[in-house]
């Protein structure tokens, strides 16, 4: 997979995977207009990255914020990889992309994940994260999320 930041044409593909996605039903509401301005936003703000296949096909998402978290934390905002192509890596992949080249100079980073995610939460705490604790309602209304932070 290659890991790039996107540019303003790749808008309607992001938009696309993370629509496409329960974190577009649960988060967003399928509110295609609030996840392009997110997206035209971080574009802009250079805190995203996309992964594309060998076809250069936008599969997968990972928005951050430097320091998100209490001011001072890299936090990853959003990791998502479009329906058709998950299994294959490629959410692990953007998740070592992000430590090695985006942050590799911090020692901690954090992350929310929803309790509903159990695939996702598998896949933090098998790269090394852990949960710290449960917040209701943080995001959207009944939905729990788990804080998560891996230290290095």
């Amino acid at each position: 997979m290659n890991i790039r930041k996107p540019i303003i044409q790749d808008v309607e593909a992001i938009v696309s995977i993370i629509d496409g996605s329960d974190l577009g039903t649960i988060y967003f509401k399928h509110d295609k207009e609030k996840i392009e301005r997110m997206v035209r936003s971080e574009i802009e703000h250079e805190c995203i990255v996309i992964g594309e296949d060998v076809n250069k096909r936008c599969v997968a998402v990972l928005s951050y914020k430097l320091e998100g978290a209490f001011g001072f934390h890299p936090y990853i905002h959003i990791i998502t990889v479009a329906t058709d192509e998950r299994g294959k890596g490629y959410g692990k992949q953007l998740l070592s992309y992000f430590e090695e080249v985006i942050v590799p100079e911090y020692k901690k980073i954090l992350l929310l994940v929803g309790t509903w995610n159990s695939r996702a939460v598998k896949l933090y705490e098998k790269v090394g994260y852990k949960r710290l604790c449960e917040i209701e309602g943080f995001y959207t209304e009944n939905v729990t999320e788990i804080l998560m932070i891996k230290e290095r």
